[in-house]
């Protein structure tokens, strides 16, 4: 779908460096004398075909989100860094929420000077957030026009929705300024599209005497009922159990790996039906739980005709791929501060996996969203969370949206951030030989091609230079890079970020079947190829190949551009040129169209879950095991206590953590008998707490059949399947390796 987002000249856009925009806003802020006021960030910039309306009135409200800057911008992005290398000593050493707040949420001074600012201009002022790096604020438009020095106006857009949007530079006291990354919610243009795509076809609606049941095609895995299977046949594409078998994902529900107790948390912009997506479950099969958490009052369609079929597309893929995931929704307003409250709230949920098929041309975001969205990503990388991105749907030029673009070549936000892996597309053509997938390309029939290409803010990161491909200042037109590539020079560097990182089945002629607006639908677009990747690394998460070692996959892109091409398989032919601008040809290994490959779960799984998680020398790691007295069973967690900063940090590496950083886990509390009910819901809640804030995950052996535990949360869920007693032991384990393990005595009678 073409994007409808703030556009940003190429020029001034292509100019402005994330890091030399925040050196900027420094020495603005940093010359600004007692009581003078400096920016915060740029005005927002109307789209094309859109009107100014007039004023907003004074009177309305207006909600803000103001992006507070880190304590150690330097430390946090080394930490992220370091603990996703597998070279590092402290390699996915993970932090909880609170421990990240505690070492890298906004310095309390700083904090104060913001309140102090909003406070005096009539603004009320909420509580810091979870990880110590957001403020909201409310007041009536008028208000927020003085607290900013700016205005704020009406804007009808090209569709007929409207919004408002700030029209000057907002500013803030220096000392504020200084405190603030941006500020979200002094516009509400739109933020950003879906990268997806429909088939021009005919839908297929369900049998109407309800007998449709799912047909048994593995063992755990997927199936699919008559009405889709006539539709396959009829339309094409690939249903969930065909995907499973290309890229290698029904090797793992063949050993009883179906997603148990894995978690996928997915960025929406727009609500769904419900309906779409258990009659999609009824039909495979599957058993992922489905939960919605709404963001800022939650989406709207805003008379969007394909409303909903993103969201449908992301939850079916990974419920179809990890049959019994837990697969978290947040949908939030297409807005900047609908977007950033939305990452806001899946970080403080500390969900392992996050899918986001949401985007806009890097070079039409302006650059303190840029940075607000990197200081996120570190964060989730800190915290051990994976996030893949769709790197769009028009090849080499993600930001054309009208013909009379100027031909550039540009990549999509926020898949070309360093602590995303950027996903794209191929033509899987037959999914018995995925080895013979091409990059996707539907340049002759107008309907998208596989994003990719170079980053105009983001050097190379150093797990990408081995493999980066050759770049010149003709791969972006000459533009002015923020990554430091000269203009009109003829020598060829590696100093920009690329994408796409690997690839997945996107062209729709070759696709998904969905169940969508009440009928089966074939659906394309990198938009699928996303939640299939985080489909993988959860799939990993929950096999045994890393619960036998308390693995958690995390941010994975360090680990992949390891790992031999085998590993994948290899997208050798085709190009991502589009719209008649030249984009990138495929090659043998690395490429700008399809990154390192396509997945190949039987190689991926275990590559993914292996690497030593040994606590650093100095850390002493206790193991415990005691038999339960209490019993109380925790219905609400308990807030981790304060990480003790290394004694050794430094601003460049975290180093070896010192004495004070050691783990200590114990249960909270927890019943040591539990009576169940055949084939009734049981819900028992665990919860154990790190002294050093530390992230705990939970295992469990010997669960009565038909139960499972969730390894974020520590809840035991699920129906018994088999009376009888039975005991199970539960540990708790932090990034450390320190351990607890409980004893649970299980009772399962009938009725």
């Amino acid at each position: 779908m073409r994007r409808t987002v703030v556009r940003l000249s190429l020029t001034a856009a292509a100019a402005l460096a994330c890091s030399g925009a925040a050196a900027q806003a420094a020495a603005v802020r940093s010359d600004a004398g007692p009581g003078q006021r400096a920016p915060v960030q740029q005005a927002a910039h109307v789209p094309a075909g859109a009107t100014v309306t007039g004023t907003v009135a004074a009177g309305a409200r207006v909600q803000l989100t103001l992006a507070l800057t880190p304590s150690d911008p330097q430390a946090l992005a080394d930490y992220a860094q370091q603990v996703s290398d597998p070279g590092s000593a402290l390699y996915r050493h993970y932090l909880s929420v609170g421990g990240f707040a505690s070492r890298f949420g906004a310095d309390p001074s700083e904090v104060a000077s913001v309140r102090t600012a909003l406070s005096q201009a009539g603004l009320s002022v909420g509580s810091l957030s979870a990880n110590g790096l957001a403020l909201s604020a409310s007041g009536s438009a008028g208000q927020i026009e003085a607290a900013f020095a700016t205005q704020l106006d009406d804007v009808s857009l090209a569709g007929g929705s409207q919004a408002y949007a700030d029209v000057t530079d907002p500013t803030l006291p220096a000392a504020a300024a200084d405190a603030v990354q941006g500020v979200t919610g002094l516009s509400t243009l739109p933020a950003a599209s879906p990268q997806g795509l429909v088939r021009a076809g005919r839908a297929l609606r369900p049998r109407s005497d309800g007998a449709d049941a799912p047909e048994t095609t593995g063992i755990g895995g997927p199936g699919s009922c008559t009405t889709e299977t006539r539709f396959q046949l009829r339309e094409g594409g690939y249903t969930a159990p065909e995907l499973g078998s290309a890229y290698g994902f029904d090797g793992e529900w063949t050993a009883g790996d179906v997603g148990t107790g894995a978690t996928v948390a997915l960025v929406e912009l727009e609500p769904y039906t419900r309906s779409d997506v258990n009659a999609y479950q009824t039909c495979d099969g599957t058993t992922a739980t489905v939960s919605n958490t709404q963001v800022d009052g939650g989406a709207s369609c805003n008379g969007d005709s394909n409303c909903g079929l993103e969201d449908v597309l992301d939850i079916e893929d990974i419920a179809g791929l990890v049959p019994d995931s837990s697969i978290d929704v947040y949908e939030g307003p297409n807005t900047d501060q609908g977007l950033y409250d939305v990452y806001e709230n899946i970080l403080d949920s500390d969900a392992p996996v996050i899918s986001t098929s949401w985007g806009a041309c890097e070079a039409d975001d302006q650059s303190s969203m840029l940075t607000e969205e990197n200081t996120i990503f570190e964060e989730a990388a800190a915290q051990g969370e994976a996030v893949f991105a769709a790197a769009g749907d028009d090849g080499a030029d993600d930001c054309k949206t009208t013909n009379s673009d100027p031909e550039v070549r540009a990549v999509d936000d926020p898949a070309s951030q360093p602590y995303v892996t950027g996903v794209g597309g191929t033509t899987l053509t037959s999914a018995a030989d995925p080895a013979g997938e091409t990059v996707w390309n539907d340049s002759s029939s107008g309907d998208g091609a596989g994003g990719g290409g170079v980053s105009r803010e983001w050097a190379t990161p150093a797990w990408q230079s081995a493999d980066a491909v050759a770049q010149s200042s003709d791969a972006v037109n000459g533009a002015t890079l923020r990554c430091d590539l000269t203009p009109g020079s003829s020598t060829t560097t590696t100093s920009c970020r690329e994408v796409p990182d690997v690839t997945a089945d996107a062209d729709p002629d070759t696709g998904y079947d969905i169940y969508w607006d009440g009928a089966w639908q074939l659906v394309g677009g990198t938009s699928a190829a996303a939640p299939t990747w985080a489909s993988l690394v959860a799939l990993a998460d929950s096999s045994y190949s890393c619960t036998a070692g308390s693995v958690q996959v995390g941010f994975a892109n360090p680990l992949l551009y390891g790992l031999p091409s085998s590993d994948f398989y290899d997208v050798t032919s085709g190009d991502n040129s589009y719209s008649g601008v030249s984009g990138y040809s495929a090659l043998s290994g690395y490429d700008m169209a399809s990154g390192l490959g396509a997945p190949n779960a039987i190689a991926l799984v275990p590559a993914l879950c292996a690497g030593s998680t040994t606590p650093p020398p100095n850390t002493q790691t206790t193991t415990t095991q005691t038999t339960p007295t209490t019993t109380t069973v925790v219905q609400t967690a308990t807030a981790p206590a304060p990480v003790t900063t290394p004694t050794t940090t430094t601003t460049t590496t975290f180093g070896t953590p010192g004495p004070g950083a050691v783990g200590r886990v114990r249960f909270v509390a927890h019943r040591g008998r539990h009576i169940a009910r055949l084939g009734r819901r049981v819900r028992v809640v665990l919860h154990a707490r790190d002294e050093a804030g530390l992230l705990v995950r939970y295992t469990a052996r010997r669960l009565p059949r038909g139960l499972h535990i969730n390894r974020r949360t520590g809840v035991i869920s699920g129906r018994p399947k088999r009376t009888g007693r039975s005991v199970s032991s539960i540990t708790a384990r932090d990034s450390h390796g320190d351990s607890q393990t409980v004893v649970i005595r299980w009772v399962v009678r009938r009725g």
